[in-house]
C-alpha cells in the first residue's frame, strides 16, 4: 500500500518542473496566463499520479512497467494541453518534450545508479533514496536546462518552420532511445558503479550538447537561407526601382523637350503674327502639321 503512495507522489513531484520547463521555450507565445497554464500542469500531473496509485494497487507486481508506462502516455494530454495554451506547431511541441525526456530519462537513471551501487539500501528505502537523489539532481541542472531552453531553445526554434522542427526530432528521439539503452544494458555490462554514474553524466551532456548544436546550426542555416531569400527579392526591387526611375527620366526629357519645342513654335507663330504675314503663317502651320508623326504610329527610331 505505501509503495503504491510513494510512487505516484514521486512521479508527481518529478515530472511537474520538468514539464514546467517543457513550457520555457513557449512562454513568449502563450494564450493564457501563467496561472492558468500551471494549473493544467498541475491537473495533468495529479491525474498520472491517480492513474499510477490506481493500477499499483490493482497490479501490484508490475510497479516498475505500470510507473514507466503511465509517465509515457502523460505525454499525450500534456501535448494536448500545449496546443490549447500556446501559439505553436505540434513538431516544436514534440522536439522539446523529447529533449526534456531524454535528459529526465538520464537524470532517473543516474539517481538510480547510485542509489542501488553506492547506497544499496533495502526495499522501500531504496525506493525513497532514489526519488530524493534525483529531485537533486533535476534541482542542481533545473537552471541550466532553463536558461538553455530559454535561450537557444528557444530562439532557434522561432527561427525554424514545422517541416525544419519535424525532421529535428529525430535527434532528441535518438538521445530518449540511447537513455533506454543505457538503463537496460548497464547492468549487464557489468559496470562499476562509478563508470555507471559517470556514463550516465557524459550521455546528457553530449545529448543535449549534439541536440543544441544541431537545432542552433540547422535554425542558423534557415536564418542565412531567409536572409539571401530576402536579399535577392531587395535585389530584384531595386532593379525594378531603377527601371522605373529610368523610365520617369526618359519621359521627363521628353517632356523637358517638348516644352522647348512648343516654346520654339510660339515664338515663330507669334512672329508670323506681328508682320501679319498669314500666308507665311499658314505655310508654318502646314510644314509643322505634316513633320508631326501620325496618331497609330510608334516612336520614331
Amino acid at each position: 500500500m505505501l509503495s503504491a503512495v510513494y510512487a505516484p507522489a514521486t512521479v508527481f513531484l518529478i515530472d511537474t518542473p520538468l514539464f514546467v520547463l517543457c513550457c520555457v521555450p513557449f512562454l513568449h507565445r502563450r494564450k493564457i496566463p501563467p496561472r492558468v497554464m500551471a494549473l493544467r500542469i498541475v491537473l495533468v500531473a495529479l491525474a498520472s499520479a491517480g492513474i499510477i496509485f490506481a493500477a499499483m494497487l490493482v497490479y501490484p507486481q508490475g510497479a516498475g512497467v505500470t510507473v514507466n508506462v503511465a509517465r509515457l502516455l502523460t505525454y499525450i494530454p500534456m501535448l494536448l494541453v500545449f496546443r490549447a495554451s500556446f501559439e505553436v506547431g505540434l513538431a516544436k511541441l514534440v522536439y522539446v518534450c523529447l529533449l526534456e525526456q531524454g535528459s529526465a530519462t538520464m537524470l532517473n537513471l543516474v539517481g538510480f545508479h547510485i542509489t542501488t551501487d553506492f547506497l544499496r539500501l533495502p526495499g522501500m528505502a531504496q525506493g525513497l533514496w532514489q526519488a530524493g537523489i534525483t529531485l537533486v539532481c533535476i534541482a542542481a541542472v533545473f537552471p541550466l536546462l532553463w536558461r538553455l531552453f530559454k535561450t537557444v531553445v528557444r530562439g532557434a526554434l522561432d527561427a525554424l518552420n514545422g517541416r525544419q522542427t519535424a525532421v529535428l526530432c529525430i535527434s532528441p528521439a535518438l538521445f530518449v532511445l540511447l537513455g533506454n539503452l543505457y538503463g537496460l544494458l548497464a547492468k549487464p555490462m557489468g559496470l562499476s558503479p562509478v563508470y555507471s554514474v559517470v556514463f550516465g553524466l557524459l550521455i546528457i551532456i553530449t545529448g543535449l550538447a549534439a541536440n543544441l548544436v544541431a537545432v542552433k546550426t540547422t535554425a542558423d542555416a534557415a536564418a542565412h537561407a531567409r536572409l539571401a531569400a530576402e536579399l535577392a527579392a531587395s535585389r530584384q526591387q531595386l532593379e525594378l526601382e531603377a527601371r522605373r526611375y529610368a523610365e520617369i527620366a526618359q519621359s521627363m526629357e521628353a517632356a523637358r523637350a517638348a516644352r522647348h519645342d512648343a516654346r520654339h513654335h510660339l515664338a515663330v507663330i507669334t512672329g508670323f503674327v506681328e508682320r501679319q504675314d498669314a500666308k507665311g503663317l499658314a505655310e508654318y502651320l502646314e510644314s509643322w502639321r505634316a513633320a508631326l508623326p501620325e496618331e497609330d504610329a510608334g516612336p520614331p527610331l
